[in-house]
């Protein structure tokens, strides 16, 4: 009998045109781990028959949510990201493409496959609601997407261990020690300034929701409310009040977190972070040691065209761009 071991486990993914029509993976994702799932929403049955148990629960709301987490690597035009932000626009020139934070994702979605040994299980229509990228030296750069599916197969035709097995090696991983946090007052046209940092934390939250009506599959998950973005960037040592000043005045500021692979600096993945506000930043004291900082910022969009650094031509609170 087959048993299902992590270690031979593989994920792929391929982009779906139509929410929730399966396509076969194009892509794999070099996953850590992975939570989604399917249940039936159970109807209890509460009527009064004269004993002491319940009657038999009714099968309700097909529900199939969760997410996985991944090393991030410097591939280009990667499913995941291109699906969550909105749009991919390749370049042809030397500038470097992007991934633009549409307002809406209407019919992006993902089929996720994950290789099980037992069986193949598909996710179609998956639309990854929240994406959180975190980095620290001993863990790397890992990014998490959490949001819901239409429905799950474990017969699928297209996404077969054959199939999977067959999808090309992952990119180069992002290693931590290859990114530069950095940034500069807004209106400023001196250069960003660089700050160390221990480990960063950034969260885009589009607020999905999949609304239930008179049928067991939910409706196609939306925005449903603003978009959340945060960022958090611990500095190891006290060494400036800037932060803490900056809080106080509500300086708004702007930024990047670039990513350069160091063994061809050619590879390169960059956060723009059009407009950052300090909503903390305590340096608080927790032992004889170092005093660290830990900046909490929420991010926003740039719709009063504040930001006239040429790089950010843009007014969506976030942008990635790439180049190999």
């Amino acid at each position: 009998m087959a048993e299902g071991r992590g270690f031979d486990a593989i994920m792929g993914v391929g982009k779906e045109s139509t929410w929730g029509t399966a396509v076969a993976a194009t892509q794999k994702v070099p996953f850590i781990s992975e939570t989604l799932s399917k249940i039936f929403t159970p109807i209890q049955n509460p009527s009064l028959v004269g004993v002491a148990s319940p009657r038999q629960s009714d099968q309700g709301v097909l529900v199939a949510d969760g997410g996985f987490t991944a090393m991030m690597t410097y591939k280009t035009r990667d499913f995941a990201f291109e699906q969550f932000f909105g749009t991919y626009t390749p370049s042809t020139t030397a500038a470097p493409h992007a991934y633009t934070l549409n307002d809406t994702v209407d019919n992006k979605a993902l089929t996720v496959a994950h290789e099980k040994t037992v069986s193949v299980h598909e996710f179609a229509g998956f639309k990854p609601s929240q994406l959180t990228v975190t980095g620290t030296p001993g863990d790397g750069v890992q990014y998490t997407m959490d949001g819901m599916a239409k429905n799950q197969s474990l017969t699928s035709t297209l996404n077969t261990s054959a199939v999977l097995s067959t999808l090309a090696e992952p990119a180069t991983n992002i290693k931590f020690h290859e990114g530069v946090f950095s940034l500069q007052t807004v209106g400023s046209t001196v250069a960003l300034v660089a700050y160390a940092h221990s480990a960063f934390s950034l969260t885009v939250n589009r607020q999905h929701e999949a609304s239930e009506v008179n049928s067991q599959n939910r409706l196609e998950p939306k925005e449903n409310n603003f978009r959340e973005s945060l960022l958090s960037v611990t500095l190891p040592r006290h060494t400036t009040d800037q932060f803490q000043t900056w809080h106080d005045s509500h300086q708004k500021l702007f930024g990047k977190l670039k990513f350069t692979d160091t063994s061809t600096q050619a590879h390169v993945k960059e956060f723009r972070l059009n407009k950052l506000i300090v909503e903390q930043a305590p340096a608080n004291v927790d032992g004889p040691g170092f005093i660290a900082v830990e900046v909490q910022f929420r991010l926003f969009n740039d719709l009063e065209n504040d930001n006239t650094s040429t790089e950010f031509t843009f007014s969506e609170e976030i942008k990635l761009f790439e180049s190999t």
